[in-house]
């Protein structure tokens, strides 16, 4: 574990309660916004671990801001695509918004945004990484957006997204194309089977499952498998993974 990591973590953390001063400095340095509900802020950058290891349940986790901010970020990159892109058909806006809440969008969103320094989480998830760890910040930064939105009005979260994916929304040319498309031509370009996709597991919330997902495509290709909130997102992720693959064994 990085040093800065652990020091930072424990200013912001003091007899397991959470530094007040510490956030909001924060989060006006780095997200640009001031909390009118501090305990929003503080429930946005609580991951679960925090909350099981906390006895006395002072603070929520972000789950449920996480399902909120996860609505509105896509309500709002759609209207900014819609926007950038009159003239384009449903189906390649869709392919464009895939991309820019994809897993590692989000995460790299996070990083620029220092949410690995604000993450609230238990010792164990600290030391074993995950305030790096991408699925955490995807949650962290979609329940940021969720406690924005209720702190404040739509006016300001839209402000927020737009400072922090309009760059990347307005370099985009072509449409990307769909990774699950882009693995089967490579199969079909080699002779190889058509990739195949299955659930090998589904654990977590009934509200906010976690799907583990898995592609194959035939014995000298290694099977991929990940995790993610749904199952299309998942197959997505694993094309994507797959591809890279087949990236590095041709060199």
């Amino acid at each position: 574990m990085i040093l800065s990591d652990l020091a930072e973590s424990l200013i912001k953390l003091t007899n397991n309660m959470v530094d007040i001063n510490y956030i909001q400095t924060w989060a006006y340095k780095y997200l640009k916004y001031r909390f009118n509900n501090i305990n929003l802020l503080v429930e946005a950058l609580t991951h679960p671990s925090f909350e099981a290891n906390n006895p006395k349940k002072i603070v929520k986790n972000y789950e449920r801001l996480e399902f909120l901010g996860d609505t509105v970020l896509n309500l709002i990159v759609t209207e900014m695509l819609m926007q950038q892109f009159p003239h384009e058909k449903e189906g390649d806006l869709a392919k464009r918004r895939a991309q820019l809440v994809c897993c590692e969008m989000l995460a790299q969103v996070a990083e620029t945004l220092n949410v690995p320094k604000a993450l609230i989480l238990s010792p164990h998830e600290l030391e074993a990484g995950g305030n790096y760890n991408p699925n955490n910040l995807e949650n962290c930064l979609e329940a940021i957006i969720g406690a924005i939105y209720i702190d404040s009005d739509l006016n300001s979260i839209k402000s927020f997204i737009k400072n922090n994916w309009e760059d990347c929304l307005v370099s985009m040319k072509e449409p990307p194309k769909d990774p699950k498309s882009a693995l089967q031509e490579w199969a079909q370009k080699n002779n190889k089977p058509i990739p195949v996709y299955s659930i090998i597991d589904k654990n977590g919330l009934d509200h906010q499952p976690i799907f583990k997902i898995k592609v194959e495509i035939d014995n000298s290709f290694l099977p991929v498998i990940v995790e993610a909130k749904s199952r299309k997102i998942g197959e997505r992720l694993a094309a994507i993974q797959a591809l890279e693959q087949i990236k590095e064994q041709n060199g």
